[in-house]
């Protein structure tokens, strides 16, 4: 080993390869333990020198399609630096640290808005339900206001992550009891949804950004529940670590990820079909008075207003992904589903500030609200 860094540069770094990049669940151990037996390897193996070699190692594990489309083309040292944070992230996961920092939850968050496949697998093989599950039965209402729970950054970020993560067959897997024990902890920012943030801005405004003097014009007014309507507070801007760079960044909203997940778990049980009805509306007798028919019932139970997102996972051993548990050869770049959710976290955090001259994504897509819309009421009895 005294005399390996004699080799050739270029067969030096086919063997760093190598051992970066042999196991897509570990860390690259056997790259660095290669790198502290010499001084020299040391400094031809680092990303500064060898930026391809961490390059490499990061694309291996982690997903990156996503940040060279949104944003830029990483150099070296900026994917060590993503390769490093996300490594501590999957091991703050596998430890289930019962009180993780926010960087954690947030990286976690990150990953899924950028998965193709890969950081699912990673986040999933580390158990990442399990450690977002310990956070929202044990910390989600641990902080609360008048008794209602509060509207974190790090609630906001696991809700998110849990719904990112959603699949017919986890919800299909859930026990009645645990179902129950996550609705009932949802179920506050179900029901009063007025005391938290639903969008970026109140749907009282119709243009943005905000006149800049926000107190004199606020037009928030007082409640039982507090000010209403709510406005987002431009100090939960973070500076993210992103290969390399540090962009403004805002937690989500955190009522639409608890209807979304709250829902999924309801429409689990269907409606039961009365017996007694018509089976159809041209069974149906005439009346002036509109009644409803097992076909109708049949058609709400059809419907799924909290559809899960698509499954995106990668399987090493066959190099391919796989799309909701099949296989997909297609070079499909799945992260620009949550390209809007993306820009709106970069973009949107700061109602009253000006929004750049050039724009670098869409945070709405047109057209994405069209459709058949429905309304459906679940009413919990105790």
């Amino acid at each position: 080993m005294s005399v390996l860094y004699l080799v050739p540069a270029e067969i030096l770094t086919r063997i760093a390869v190598f051992l970066a990049c042999h196991d897509p669940y570990s860390p690259p151990n056997d790259l660095l333990t290669l790198q502290a037996t010499h001084p020299d390897l040391n400094l031809s193996l680092n990303c500064h020198i060898n930026p391809a070699l961490w390059a490499a190692a990061f694309r291996f594990r982690f997903d990156h399609l996503a940040v060279l489309r949104r944003n830029f083309r990483p150099n070296g040292r900026d994917y060590y630096d993503q390769l490093r944070q996300y490594t501590e992230t999957l091991a703050a996961v596998r430890r289930r640290d019962a009180d993780p920092d926010e960087e954690a939850i947030r990286t976690i968050y990150v990953m899924l808005l950028d998965n193709n496949g890969k950081n699912r697998s990673q986040l999933e093989r580390a158990g990442v339900d399990e450690f977002l599950y310990l956070h929202l039965r044990t910390r989600l209402n641990a902080e609360s206001h008048d008794g209602w729970p509060i509207e974190s950054a790090e609630n906001a970020y696991v809700l998110w992550a849990l719904w990112l993560l959603t699949t017919p067959g986890k919800l299909a897997e859930e026990t009645t009891a645990d179902r129950e024990q996550t609705v009932a902890l949802l179920l506050p920012y179900v029901l009063n949804p007025y005391r938290y943030c639903q969008a970026e801005t109140p749907p009282c405004h119709f243009a943005c950004p905000l006149p800049s003097l926000r107190p004199a014009f606020s037009i928030s007014m007082p409640s039982a529940h507090g000010p209403y309507p709510v406005y987002a507070d431009p100090g939960r801007l973070v500076a993210l670590p992103y290969f390399g760079s540090m962009p403004a960044f805002a937690p989500p909203p955190v009522t639409p990820a608890a209807k979304l997940l709250y829902f999924a778990r309801r429409e689990t049980v269907p409606f039961s079909i009365p017996p007694h009805l018509p089976r159809t509306r041209a069974e149906a007798p005439a009346s002036t008075e509109p009644h409803p028919v097992q076909e109708d019932f049949i058609e709400v139970n059809a419907h799924r207003g909290a559809a899960p997102p698509p499954s995106v996972t990668w399987d090493w051993a066959e190099g391919c992904k796989r799309v909701n548990g099949i296989r997909d050869d297609a070079l499909t770049d799945h992260s620009i589903l949550w390209d809007p959710d993306y820009w709106r976290r970069r973009l949107c955090g700061n109602a009253w500030l000006q929004s750049p001259k050039w724009r670098p994504g869409r945070v709405y897509e047109p057209g994405c609200m069209d459709g058949l819309w429905q309304g459906r009421l679940a009413v919990c009895l105790l």
